[in-house]
């Protein structure tokens, strides 16, 4: 007898739902802490073997770094909805355009971060607060960041095809990786080969590099409706238009939100983190519940809802 192969997938419509909801969120919550440290990790080793001014010069892009990770994940919750949606409803047709669709819009959208960051560090970094005299550092740092700016959307974009079938615990090994990698790298190329701040740039981009192979990968080699055919890469304006919809839409209210609670720019950081950690959980829930017998075909919809309100107020 063959041993039963292990399905990282989740099925949300079926059975007890707050179990599945804790498992589903917790290594979700933990991938949106791991983007974060890895700009810690830099700030640590810099911090350590590379002397204050470059350590100042990296943890004066911190700021900017939270930011661009969170408008990733927030870019990424279209495609989780609508993969979710098709997912949960069968239509294979639909999800292999939106993983196709998906894949390649994160990689126009990475070009572009590229060009445009790599264009617009300095001001970008002015406009931030920076300090002139560390300035020059933090600029490198940043142009090399942005050099991992398609890595970093294919990564998240991947990720949220996974999590939408369920799948959040292949993502955050995969980051689990390319953090150890990040961190190895940082020692190496400041401690062996003096590098300073270009050396842990330089190794955050390979890592990234690293997590969104990984991805890909995944997607490729998985047996199901989401597979990825690198051969048919192309954009379906239906589904993009669809991405683009749902990510305007739950933006305004997360933005509404952060307008009215939050105060201070780094309680914004912690906190918006969480909540796009918790987000695309939701997100993902409640794509898969429509299905083709309709999104209220039974009460487990309105049972995540409860559900999700009643943490919304602890998450704030």
């Amino acid at each position: 007898m063959k041993p039963r192969k292990r399905s990282y997938e989740m099925d949300m419509t079926n059975g007890p739902l707050l179990g599945k909801l804790v498992r589903f969120a917790i290594p979700l919550g933990l991938s949106g802490i791991l983007q974060l440290l890895f700009n810690a990790a830099d700030i640590v080793v810099v911090g350590r073997f590379a002397g204050s001014g470059a350590l100042a010069a990296v943890g004066s892009t911190g700021a900017l770094i939270n930011l661009i990770v969170n408008l990733f994940i927030g870019l990424s919750v279209g495609t989780n909805v609508l993969a979710a949606q098709y997912y949960g409803a069968g239509n294979r047709k639909d999800l292999q355009e939106t993983v196709h669709t998906s894949v390649l819009t994160s990689l126009i959208f990475g070009v572009v971060l590229l060009v445009i960051g790599i264009s617009l560090a300095d001001p970008l970094l002015a406009l931030m607060g920076t300090p002139e005299e560390v300035l020059p550092q933090a600029s490198l740092y940043m142009r090399i960041f942005f050099l991992g700016m398609p890595a970093s959307m294919l990564y998240n974009f991947g990720a949220a095809i996974l999590r939408a079938v369920g799948d959040t615990k292949r993502p955050l090994y995969f980051l689990l990786l390319s953090g150890v990698v990040n961190v190895v790298l940082n020692l190496f190329f400041v401690i062996v080969l003096h590098m300073d701040v270009a050396g842990v740039a330089t190794a955050t981009v390979i890592s990234q590099a690293i997590s969104a192979g990984l991805v890909v990968w995944c997607l490729v080699k998985v047996k199901g409706d989401y597979n990825l055919d690198l051969k048919k890469l192309r954009i379906y304006k239906d589904k993009l238009l669809g991405t683009f919809f749902v990510m305007k839409f739950l933006t305004f209210f997360i933005t509404c939100a952060y307008n009215k609670f939050e105060k201070e720019a780094e309680i914004y950081g912690k906190r918006s983190q969480r909540e796009f950690s918790n987000g695309p959980g939701s997100e993902a829930q409640y794509g898969r519940g429509l299905r083709r017998d309709g999104p209220f075909h039974d009460d487990r919809f309105h049972d995540f809802c409860k559900e999700s309100l009643a943490r919304a107020p602890h998450s704030v």
